[in-house]
């Protein structure tokens, strides 16, 4: 697929332009040798021979040089054949509309700005890719394996993709690391996340980065290498086992809440910028909670560092003050309309 595709269309027809070009050769240095021709002469003949346009021969041929005749005929038809059954079964088995969708994507890709670069779609790469999907934020994968990416195609439709190593300089950058605002890798090895972080903080210093780790210990590793939050699925997973026994309600409600189908419901986050509706007014005069109708259950001051849950209605919003809210998709997009 894509990329292989386009690799092999390359090389069949370098080799059969190849092929047709030392034909030539071979023919106009056999007619000069069997003929004693000027090599323009042999090569005109060998040209209009191949081509079978029908001109009349250079001059009279030697028995050797009808013999030579007969095989250059017979090499460069089959020569010709080979190629046009290639380019032809190429044609006709999706390749070369795949190399079509593939350019008409990468020119899209290029055109995208602050999105998020998922590397690795393996189990844990799912459940990211389909948060993003979910949530409606735009991203492009990377991701080595063909086959997991047409795994994923024929779920979720048309996805924005990379086929390639994400530790790679060319592979980043043509998913767009340079103007992207975030990366996220997702793979089962610290050592390839370690690589990735690497890369990837390398080529954009102001990138935000979260990396999954393995074992607990990689995470100082992770961070000294650029990830700004390192996720230990262990100690994700134990807390969530914990929390089953422990509060199951909690559990059900947060379940219900990521999983529902009629509604995606979540918690987000809002930051107040300069000139925007709700700088410097208090939660009750922005309106925020009872126009958009988003949940603000917390706001990080920017000045303290400090989170305020379950803010008074006369907590007074601030620039830099991020607002920690649950609501629908379209709640949160109203929200981040009147902070920003």
């Amino acid at each position: 697929m894509m990329l292989n595709d386009n690799l092999s269309l390359r090389k069949n027809i370098h080799r059969i332009i190849t092929a047709i070009l030392l034909i030539i050769l071979l023919g106009g240095a056999g007619y000069t040798i069997l003929e004693g021709w000027p090599l323009l002469d042999s090569v005109y003949m060998t040209v209009i021979t191949l081509t079978t346009v029908g001109f009349m021969e250079v001059q009279p041929l030697s028995a050797a040089g009808r013999v030579f005749t007969i095989f250059l005929i017979i090499s460069g038809f089959s020569t010709i054949i080979y190629g046009l059954g290639s380019i032809t079964t190429f044609i006709a088995d999706g390749s070369m509309a795949e190399i079509i969708r593939r350019r008409k994507m990468d020119k899209k890709i290029k055109k995208l700005e602050n999105h998020s670069i998922i590397c690795g779609a393996g189990d844990m790469g799912r459940h990211v890719i389909q948060e993003f999907i979910s949530t409606r934020n735009r991203f492009v994968l990377i991701e080595k394996d063909e086959e997991k990416v047409k795994d994923l195609c024929q779920k979720h439709g048309t996805i924005m993709c990379v086929i390639g190593n994400a530790a790679s300089d060319q592979a980043l950058k043509e998913a767009g690391i340079e103007k992207a605002s975030g990366l996220i890798t997702t793979f089962a090895s610290d050592k390839e996340n370690l690589f990735v972080v690497l890369t990837a903080r390398n080529i954009n210093p102001s990138l935000r980065i979260v990396s999954r780790s393995i074992e607990d210990e990689s995470g100082h590793k992770l961070r000294t290498a650029g990830a700004d939050s390192v996720v230990s699925a262990n100690r994700i997973g134990g807390m969530r086992i914990a929390s089953e026994m422990l509060r199951p309600r909690v559990v059900s409600f947060l379940d219900v809440m990521l999983r529902a189908s009629d509604a995606v419901l979540r918690v987000e986050e809002a930051e107040v910028t300069a000139g925007s509706h709700a700088e410097e007014k208090t939660l009750s005069e922005s309106g925020i909670q009872d126009r958009d109708g988003a949940v603000i259950i917390a706001v990080l001051e920017k000045e303290t560092g400090i989170y305020r849950y379950n803010p008074e209605a006369d907590y007074l919003l601030k620039p830099g003050d991020v607002i920690i809210a649950i609501g629908k998709y379209e709640q949160i997009l109203k929200l981040r309309k009147h902070t920003g």
